[in-house]
């Protein structure tokens, strides 16, 4: 077995061991290899059999049924992230991480801020293109900030107020 091959495979058991989801995509032949998993909640669910979808579907079939988790609003940033040509472009011009966020839903039907990150290589042996995409769910850390800012914003409209009200009454 070649370092290259090894390496590559560290390289998916490691990004896979702290994925809330993942799987492996061949972009030169556009071929979601095996199947696609998400963890949620410590249980790994295996998103081809809720999507319909076969073992090494193609990465469009995988496009088009993930798209329908997607609400309106973002669904035009999703499919422009996931157009296999734009991702092949932006590899041979030197890209070797792209990671973006999206709105979708779990694989238990949540609504879930995903950032998906793929990490990019050529395989030494086929000259294929190689997409490790794995997915983090955001949700909370989304939620935590949101609440930061409200806290935030009611503070300052608190000051507001006593400074308003103290400039009043002198």
């Amino acid at each position: 077995m070649s370092q290259d091959i090894i390496n590559n495979r560290f390289l998916e058991e490691s990004v896979f061991a702290i994925a809330d989801g993942y799987c492996v995509i061949n972009l030169t032949k556009s071929i979601v290899r095996g199947s696609m998993y998400q963890v949620v909640n410590g249980k790994k669910y295996n998103l081809n059999e809720q999507l319909g979808l076969p073992e090494n579907s193609s990465l469009q079939s995988l496009v088009d049924a993930w798209a329908l988790t997607i609400p309106e609003e973002g669904l035009k940033d999703f499919l422009h992230e996931f157009d296999r040509e734009r991702l092949l472009n932006r590899f041979e011009n030197g890209e070797r991480h792209i990671s973006f966020r999206y709105w979708t839903r779990t694989a238990t039907f949540e609504p879930m801020l995903a950032e998906d990150h793929m990490a990019l290589y050529r395989e030494e042996k086929t000259g294929d293109v190689i997409a490790v995409n794995y997915v983090l769910d955001r949700t909370e850390h989304y939620r935590l900030e949101e609440k930061e800012r409200h806290w935030k914003n009611q503070t300052e409209s608190m000051r507001s107020f006593w400074k308003k009200r103290k400039s009043i009454r002198l």
